[in-house]
């Protein structure tokens, strides 16, 4: 279902108790259980201290009803390649009426007995069908949502049923599309986390330093900032989407400050630039392309952003992410990436301290 299931494991009673008290949440509708009204049935309870005084087991009396009522195959009749069971079963007046039933006998090592002596009979209601999962049985509870983000409601149904008192050893879970997507969040977060350690390991292979691309890494906490901002500026849910625009951020963010840590290095290793000197060059420089890689990719998806074109509503939050982690990270880049790395290099280059200004 694409909503909010509730695997409750849990009688009829409490399922409808849960159904009065979720109709209350906000946005979630249509709600419906899978247990319906049960039918009725012929019960036969074997009192086992009765049964035990004729030499008697129930499985034994479960096999003989069995076998009497559904029948067993004997042998099979083969007629033009096609074969059909035969079975050996009493009359079918034995499977209504719940007299006939009780009323036969059974051979136990004292003779033939009827089964009534030890077998209490009834009529009572039924389930329809029963669920199971893991071994337990399962009672789902079903809605859709309508008009809210499923973590809401989720969050909401969460604090309803904590309030409502559980019979013992009784469960109840948040299933369906909650469920996969809090496992899709995980393995996201997880492949965010890995993205991010490949690129840091990749610029370490390439700066042959551990140092230069630690000060790089620090532009994507930059994005983060962006990318909440603008989510939250323009109403935009925590969603799959915009995750995998903090994934895209992981490798665009990066690139204005391996352009500007580059270019600081090559001042100062081939054209002897100080270090104070080097860092204000490069940061006049570099100013230009970097504006030009960032304004280039913040304008392409302005249009995915706006969700114009069939379907690009699912892609906006995407969009959004990448442009506010962009565009916060590209002016704070140009601040926050010389200032750190003229902090890792003061202690070995006395030309990256600030000269003091002299009293008069």
């Amino acid at each position: 279902l694409a909503g909010l299931i509730l695997d409750v494991f849990l009688p009829k009673a409490y399922s409808d108790l849960l159904m009065d008290t979720l109709e209350s949440v906000k946005g979630l509708v249509d709600l419906e259980t899978s247990i319906t009204e049960g039918k009725p049935e012929m019960r036969l309870i074997i009192d086992r201290q009765k049964a035990a005084n004729f030499g008697l087991t129930p499985y034994q009396i479960g096999q003989v009803l069995r076998s009497r009522v559904e029948g067993v195959v004997a042998s099979q009749f083969r007629r033009k390649g096609n074969e059909y069971d035969i079975k050996i079963m009493y009359d079918k007046k034995y499977h209504d009426d719940l007299k006939e039933v009780s009323a036969m006998t059974i051979t136990t090592p004292m003779g033939e007995i009827p089964i009534q002596n030890f077998v209490k009979d009834s009529i009572a209601v039924g389930p329809v069908k029963i669920d199971h999962e893991d071994n337990y049985r399962v009672v789902t509870v079903s809605g859709s949502i309508e008009g809210r983000d499923q973590g809401s409601v989720a969050r909401d149904v969460q604090s309803l049923l904590n309030t409502i008192p559980k019979p013992a050893d009784f469960t109840v879970d948040l299933a369906g599309g909650y469920q996969q997507q809090m496992e899709t969040f995980r393995d996201l977060f997880f492949v965010i986390i890995l993205a991010f350690v490949l690129v840091y390991m990749i610029m370490v292979g390439q700066f042959e330093s551990f140092k230069e691309p630690f000060i790089i890494m620090f532009t994507i906490p930059l994005a983060l900032i962006g990318v909440l901002w603008m989510l939250f500026f323009t109403g935009t849910t925590l969603n799959m989407q915009s995750l995998l625009g903090v994934l895209l951020l992981g490798g665009i963010v990066v690139n204005n400050a391996i352009v500007y840590i580059t270019y600081t290095n090559q001042l100062r290793r081939e054209q002897g630039f100080a270090c104070m000197d080097a860092v204000v060059e490069a940061g006049r420089v570099r100013l230009r392309p970097i504006l030009m890689t960032a304004l280039t990719t913040i304008f392409g998806l302005i249009p995915m952003a706006l969700a114009i074109g069939a379907g690009n509503e699912l892609r906006a939050p995407m969009a959004r992410s990448v442009i506010g982690g962009l565009t916060v990270s590209t002016f704070l880049t140009l601040v926050f990436i010389p200032v750190l790395y003229t902090l890792f290099e003061r202690k070995k280059d006395k030309a990256c301290e600030v000269p003091a200004t002299k009293k008069q």
